[in-house]
């Protein structure tokens, strides 16, 4: 193992729970719906145009004419619609949120949607995959609807470059989707919620049964400063590890439990005197990271995890080192 401890300096108080009212969620989720229909509504507004077109004159001169049009509009409802669905899904994660603050002030580690039944899935989850897939399919099969209708015609090359490059969006996604699909089972399991600064950190990560671990995975943990400068387009972000150590986990500690899932156990003991989690200003926040590094068939697994770490008080929280200005 190895350690790297560094003390940080402390503010004198620390802040208050970060909450949104509902007038600013309202005016940020009207922004968001107002840009998402900006691009729904013109694509659906083309759609019903050129399906009025289909009905006069067919769809196979209305595919070679206005394929590219199509496409746009398609491109543009898909667009819209996915802003809409994430300004949707940010107001649900807020109140959720904004409740648990309301119900346990005192208790941060009951703030976050996963942590408090003790179950962490990995925090690179992403669903760009998705519209990779649904764009790049859709778009592809137009695309060869429209060669298909147009044999024949010459100076289509225009037209094949396009295909590629929607042939290789739909390539990208499934990649990403087959990623997803093999990690998005990796769950890290805690003994202890939360876990206290002092004491040991105990838990297992759960792989699903088709994981071979050839090699003995690496873990490290880690206590991170993250803070901001400027604002705007000039704001920076920055980061300071104030306390790091990893291990190599044993093949031969590795078990499997009853359902057959891969378990590899964690342990470590954690010092006194670092700050614990606290993104009570995101300006200015501490959290503790676990990363998870193995050698697998496919894809090598890199995964990340928050971890809820909090001073043994209990509800006292030590406050996170001051925001750095250089």
């Amino acid at each position: 193992m190895e350690a790297n401890v560094t003390a940080p300096e402390q503010n004198e108080s620390a802040g208050k729970p970060r909450t949104s009212s509902l007038p600013t969620r309202v005016v940020v989720m009207a922004i968001i719906a107002a840009c998402g229909l900006f691009f729904l509504l013109p694509g659906l507004w083309g759609i019903m145009l050129l399906m009025l077109m289909t009905k006069e004159v067919g769809w196979s001169p209305v595919l070679i004419e206005k394929g590219f049009v199509l496409m746009l509009c398609l491109v543009s409802c898909a667009g819209g619609g996915s802003i809409i669905l994430k300004g949707v899904r940010m107001w649900n994660q807020e109140s959720r949120r904004n409740a648990a603050i309301r119900d346990h002030p005192r208790e941060p580690w009951l703030w976050e949607p996963d942590w408090p039944a003790r179950e962490i899935r990995h925090g690179q989850r992403s669903e760009l995959y998705k519209l990779l897939v649904a764009l790049g399919g859709l778009l592809s099969g137009i695309l060869v609807l429209i060669c298909v209708s147009a044999t024949g015609r010459s100076g289509l090359w225009p037209l094949w470059i396009v295909a590629a490059g929607c042939v290789a969006m739909l390539i990208a996604g499934l990649v990403l989707w087959r990623r997803q699909t093999k990690f998005r089972q990796v769950i890290l399991h805690l003994d202890t919620v939360p876990v206290f600064l002092g004491s040991r950190f105990s838990s297992q990560l759960c792989l699903p049964t088709r994981f071979q671990l050839a090699h003995p995975p690496r873990v490290g943990l880690e206590c991170v400063h993250a803070w901001l400068t400027g604002s705007g387009r000039n704001a920076v972000r920055s980061e300071k590890i104030l306390w790091q150590e990893s291990l190599t986990v044993p093949i031969e500690r590795i078990s499997q439990d009853v359902t057959h899932r891969i378990i590899v156990p964690i342990e470590m003991n954690l010092p006194e005197g670092l700050p614990p989690t606290d993104d009570t200003d995101p300006r200015n926040s501490v959290c503790w990271r676990l990363h998870f590094q193995a050698e697998l068939p496919g894809f090598n697994a890199n995964e990340i995890f928050r971890v809820p770490i909090y001073d043994r008080s209990g509800l006292q929280r030590t406050p996170a080192p001051p925001r750095k200005t250089g």
